[in-house]
């Protein structure tokens, strides 16, 4: 029974650590560019507040209850926010010919994949700072 509630509790948390990132990549459909609004403003930096407040989320989860793995609910919350889409229609705009669109989309999939990582990076420095990681 105690092994039930702490994998049930275990899911629980993981779950959670998934909520920060979609609920902070929010994306217009009138610029379709991805924004944050907090209090009313608009901020063009989704991928590092959405990135960085997973990685602190799941740090704080397991400074609380150490048998989870922050490694792998990070990685589980920062699929949400994988260019996919601009990766793979930039692979096939080149293959099309279009080489000037491809490379701009590849170029935008890279840039999303660096402020990703760049929020993660935010959040384990600050973690560390603070003497939880």
């Amino acid at each position: 029974m105690k092994k039930r509630l702490l994998s049930a509790f275990m899911a629980l948390a993981l779950c959670l650590t998934l909520l920060p990132a979609p609920a902070l990549a929010a994306e217009t459909a009138e610029t379709n560019v991805a924004e944050v609004t907090i209090d009313g403003k608009t901020t063009q930096y989704t991928d590092i507040v959405a990135a960085f407040c997973g990685t602190i989320w799941a740090i704080a989860v397991q400074a609380v209850v150490p048998a989870v793995n922050a490694n792998a609910a990070i990685i589980g919350a920062l699929m949400v926010l994988t260019p996919g889409v601009a990766l793979t229609m930039g692979v096939r705009d080149i293959l099309n010919g279009d080489y000037l669109s491809g490379s701009i989309r590849l170029l935008d999939a890279l840039l999303i994949a660096g402020s990703i990582a760049g929020g993660v990076v935010l959040g384990w420095i600050m973690a560390r700072g603070l003497g939880v990681a």
